[in-house]
This record gives structure tokens, C-alpha cells and sequence, in this order.
């Protein structure tokens, strides 16, 4: 057999072996996680905490079903936003408090996680009873 042939062999068994190693790894990983909602252009989910807020804002970029937190605002500071390359994705509202929310669809906000679009800018203002 010609010396080209035999390349030919061996690379098309290289490729074969290499797609069965690549087909393997999906079977036992499994799927990719989901992944968080993400900027789409310049456009990011932000939150502010309103310099009348009487306790911290906590905010999520990796919304689920029971998010973590990954940041706390005092009173004006901002995460997130246009153009700043961090979407984030809903804000808490503590048990026995609400929230007036400007800049969403809604004006007030119960206890719990709340969701915040990619395109939206919200400020929050959480007041206690």
C-alpha cells in the first residue's frame, strides 16, 4: 500500500477515534448546565437601591428557581446596568417587607425573589412594617 494511503487510514482512524472520545464525554457529562440570562449587545438587567431604601437591596446574575445571592446594595449603589457587561437578573424583597419598584412593569414588589429583564433598569426601595 502506497505511503499516501496509509495516511489516508491512519487520519481517517484518528478522526473516528476522536469523534467516538468526543461522543463518550456527552454520554457521561451529560447536558451543560443552564446558563444564566446574559447581556444581549449593550443591553443588561440592573438594579439600584433607592438612597431611601431602608435596608439593602440583595440581587442575583444567576437567576433558578431559588437564586443565590450575589451582591448586597446599600442606599444609591447600582449593579449591573447598559453597557456595564453584568446582567443581573432579579432582586430579593425580605419576609414582612415590601418594595416600591420604578422602572418595571409593577410598582410594588412582596416578599421573595422578583425578576428583572435584560432589558430592564429597576431602583428599589424596600420599606419593613
Amino acid at each position: 500500500m502506497p505511503a499516501t494511503t496509509r495516511s489516508r487510514h491512519r487520519l481517517r482512524a484518528t478522526s473516528l477515534s476522536v469523534s467516538a472520545l468526543i461522543g463518550l464525554a456527552a454520554v457521561v457529562l451529560g447536558p451543560a448546565p443552564a446558563q444564566a440570562a446574559e447581556c444581549v449587545g449593550g443591553m443588561c438587567g440592573g438594579v439600584t437601591a433607592s438612597p431611601h431604601t431602608a435596608l439593602p437591596v440583595k440581587y442575583t446574575t444567576q437567576w433558578s428557581t431559588s437564586p443565590a445571592v450575589s451582591g448586597t446594595l446599600r442606599a444609591g449603589q447600582s449593579a449591573g446596568g447598559w453597557w456595564s457587561g453584568v446582567d443581573v437578573d432579579g432582586f430579593y424583597v425580605p419576609q414582612y417587607c415590601h418594595a416600591s419598584v420604578s422602572g418595571w412593569g409593577s410598582s410594588s414588589a412582596g416578599a421573595g425573589w422578583h425578576k428583572i429583564a435584560t432589558n430592564q433598569q429597576v431602583t428599589v426601595n424596600i420599606q419593613c412594617a
